[in-house]
């Protein structure tokens, strides 16, 4: 198949690179004289679907990135869909670093880390690369990677292939979910996690044909790196057992975080061990790093209320806010008191539906895996629910909605509840509620002015901050806390508390 010819003279004498969805051919502007890659897709775009192709192409023209091959142009001749790019005249990673050749870890970090940008500003924009491998990863004028061919991407999310879906990608590096005709983001993570350990270890994990490397992908463990490399780090190896999870859940939160903890992983001299979780395992503190957060003691006065409005008014808002069975006792203006470590009926109802609320959202992050906003944002609404119902309730109610609504995620999706996974999310998401509940020492209760709702903001962010960091330590970005943490607790949390004094004045006023 020759590429179309409209405003380009191209090299036809041999293909420059050839693969089972397209062929790329170098080509040349003819005015400018530049080089340019020509990519012709091995499909047909008839009515409907040119539409379709014409949308999607402008997703991936829309793509830029340092580390991406940049479309310039893109077009459909004679019912063949074809891609204009950006020429890299340095290969790709595959002729730099042929099969069998083992890489030092800080140039497979150094790799990781490019790829895994470009990636991740790839899934912020909901598109799945699909096939991550080093034929795909070319090398630019200054060496820099150039994430290349997501003309895979386009094929499968226009639905230009006829083929199942469970075949668009390359065997040896996909991922089990992918092989079932489900990919998302973390199907980019596997794979580049596939990469990486043949990097590492000079050869991939998995091995035969077309049906035996999808067995072995969604059943078999991967060889530890150990055996083939006695001298590696095992918090390095923990980092790419976590990549290369059969269960896309328990991989890293997202790829960017899988570059940055393998990258604190070499930084680190005195690295962490930690078993898969489906093994006996210990976990041993790990040293300090990037996002480690210091614990530190609040120094925010006592709130004092102001002396307008009438006392049964505050009491009604300090029933209000601790249930049936607690009450305020009221003393001097400034002064007052509540018995926030009771549980009254009002708890025991917010626990039960804090929990439910907060296990529906948290398993929503989840089936809004291909989504990186979504998934993000249904996390974040998840922890603003403990961190809002621990304010306003008390310690015990959001610590209960953390540890509840875990354990009921962990059962819904069918996971081992009582491993050391789930119980870093138990105890992180029990710790984030139970500070913030902490804020009944201050405010008493009443978010009636902006001093209120700032401290509650402040004692928030430091409990959910602690806790998040815990849930998901070490495998975490800056990116996710300020997602998980500071989004909720500085955003949404003021605005429900602000929602919710409206409300208790409301009824305090009947």
């Amino acid at each position: 198949m020759c590429p179309p010819d409209k405003g380009w003279i191209y090299s036809t004498s041999r293909s420059r690179r050839k693969g089972g969805f397209a062929e790329v051919y170098l080509g040349e502007h003819i005015y400018l004289k530049t080089a340019a890659a020509i990519k012709v897709l091995h499909t047909q775009v008839i009515g409907e679907d040119m539409e379709g192709f014409l949308n999607e192409a402008r997703t991936i023209a829309h793509l830029v990135h340092p580390h991406i091959v940049r479309v310039t142009d893109f077009g459909i001749e004679a019912e063949t869909p074809f891609l204009v790019m950006d020429y890299a005249p340095n290969g790709t990673l595959r002729q730099r670093h042929p099969k069998g050749t083992q890489l030092p870890l800080s140039l497979v970090i150094s790799y990781v880390k490019q790829v895994a940008g470009a990636l991740q500003h790839a899934h912020n924009e909901s598109l799945v690369h699909r096939d991550i491998k080093p034929e795909n990863m070319l090398l630019g004028r200054q060496d820099e990677v150039l994430l290349s061919d997501f003309g895979t991407a386009l094929v499968a999310q226009s639905s230009l292939y006829p083929g199942p879906q469970e075949i668009i990608g390359t065997a040896a590096y996909m991922s089990p979910e992918q092989i079932q005709g489900k990919p998302r983001p973390a199907s980019d993570q596997y794979s580049l996690g596939v990469v990486a350990y043949e990097w590492l270890s000079g050869d991939r994990p998995f091995h035969g044909s077309f049906a035996e490397l999808c067995t072995q992908h969604m059943f078999a463990a991967p060889p530890p790196l150990r055996e083939k490399i006695p001298m590696i780090s095992p918090y390095v190896e923990q980092v790419m057992i976590i990549a290369l999870a059969k269960d896309p859940h328990q991989r890293f939160i997202s790829i960017q975080a899988f570059a940055d903890a393998l990258e604190q992983s070499y930084q680190s001299e005195q690295a962490t061990f930690v078993r898969p979780w489906s093994a006996a395992q210990t976990l041993t503190p790990a040293p300090p790093g990037q996002y480690t957060t210091p614990i530190q003691e609040a120094t925010t006065p006592a709130y004092r209320i102001s002396s307008t409005g009438s006392a049964e008014n505050y009491a009604s808002q300090a029933n209000l806010s601790l249930g049936n069975g607690s009450k305020a006792e009221l003393g001097t203006i400034g002064q007052e008191k509540v018995n926030m470590w009771s549980i009254g009926r009002e708890q025991l109802v917010a626990m039960v539906i804090g929990a439910l609320l907060f296990a529906a959202l948290f398993f929503l992050s989840g089936i809004f895996g291909s989504n990186y906003i979504a998934h993000t944002t249904s996390i974040a609404l998840a922890c603003i629910t403990l961190l809002f119902l621990g304010t306003v309730l008390g310690p015990w109610v959001g610590l209960f909605t953390g540890v509840v609504g875990i354990l009921i995620v962990g059962i819904l999706q069918n996971q081992g509840i009582f491993d050391i996974f789930f119980g870093k999310l138990e105890l992180g998401f029990a710790i984030a509620g139970f500070i913030a509940g902490m804020t009944l020492l201050i405010t008493s209760g009443r978010y009636n002015n902006a001093r209120a709702i700032a401290t509650a903001a402040t004692i928030s962010i430091i409990g959910s901050f602690i806790g998040i960091y815990i849930a998901y330590f070490p495998f975490i970005g800056i990116q996710d806390l300020v997602s998980f943490s500071v989004i909720p607790s500085l955003v949404f949390l003021p605005a429900l508390l602000t929602i919710y004094n409206a409300l208790v004045r409301r009824k305090a006023s009947v």
